[in-house]
């Protein structure tokens, strides 16, 4: 299709013209989600030029690391975030509240532009049920 000739060729340039580093960063997993210290990595990513960034975790942690990346000066216009599954099949754990008993709660501006990636998996498939067959005969044994 048209769209696929244009990334091909888009990408083509791209890559002709720039290299690209990957980073990948871990952060340690806290029993409290707001306890996570990412300041080691926020430090590393703002003396690169790394912009787009995957959010994988889960969902309860998700807003934290957010949270200190905004905090950090990198959610904006220049800064591209995509978030997994994990966070996207639960929003209303994004939400952040203003006290105990508030009950509706806000999404916060910074969240403005973030990318949410969804699997579809077809379960009627015959791909899918060979696949499940062959990974349930492969767990017994």
């Amino acid at each position: 299709t048209f769209f696929q000739k244009l990334l091909v060729e888009t990408t083509a340039e791209v890559s002709v013209k720039e290299e690209f580093d990957t980073s990948v960063y871990f952060f340690k997993a806290e029993d409290n989600p707001e306890d996570i210290d990412i300041s080691d990595i926020t430090t590393n990513v703002l003396d690169t030029m790394d912009r787009v960034f995957v959010l994988h975790c889960e969902d309860f942690y998700g807003k934290y690391v957010l949270k200190k990346a905004h905090e950090a000066g990198l959610m904006g216009e220049t800064f591209v975030w995509i978030v997994t599954e994990s966070i996207t099949s639960s929003p209303q754990n994004l939400k952040i509240y203003y006290n105990e008993t508030d009950k509706n709660g806000y999404y916060p501006k910074y969240y403005d532009g973030l990318l949410g990636i969804s699997l579809y998996v077809d379960t009627e498939s015959t791909n899918y049920r060979t696949f499940k067959e062959e990974a349930l005969v492969a767990s017994q044994g």
